[in-house]
């Protein structure tokens, strides 16, 4: 099967995580409240960390965008180990904390089947406080 041009994944327990993920994991394939679970410790959801791409396995595997600031331009850099087809990403912007429903999203992407480079994006700063988050969510 293929949705969005992507290969689809057998899902038995329908929580979102395929079941080669869980096995490879430990995980029970026939069991969906494992996906609300934690198995590292680290604070994180497996589903979480599936969808982010982090190993479920390692608490200190960790997501992590580069950032900075250079001639009033914020620039994001999200490193190619980080983008897995299959998800889309985007970057999203707050002036205030907690923003919550207030992010505005400032770009966005769906990586294919053939990604293999880092994804840059530069935004001209606009506030005098700024807040940035990358939410990543699986294509259906």
């Amino acid at each position: 099967l293929v949705r969005s041009g992507l290969p689809t994944s057998v899902d038995t327990d329908g929580d979102g995580i395929p079941d080669e993920v869980e096995d490879l994991h430990g995980l029970n394939s026939g069991d969906g409240s494992d996906a609300s679970a934690d198995k590292d410790g680290d604070g994180k959801s497996n589903l979480g960390e599936y969808v982010l791409g982090t190993d479920i396995s390692i608490p200190d595997h960790a997501f992590y965008p580069d950032f900075s600031i250079v001639d009033s331009k914020a620039r994001f850099v999200i490193p190619n180990a980080f983008i897995h087809p299959g998800r889309a990403y985007s970057i999203e912007h707050g002036t205030d904390l907690p923003v919550n429903e207030n992010w505005e999203a400032i770009d966005h992407f769906i990586a294919p089947m053939d990604w293999d480079e880092d994804y840059v994006f530069e935004y001209e700063l606009s506030a005098p406080r700024s807040f940035y988050q990358v939410r990543v969510v699986m294509v259906q």
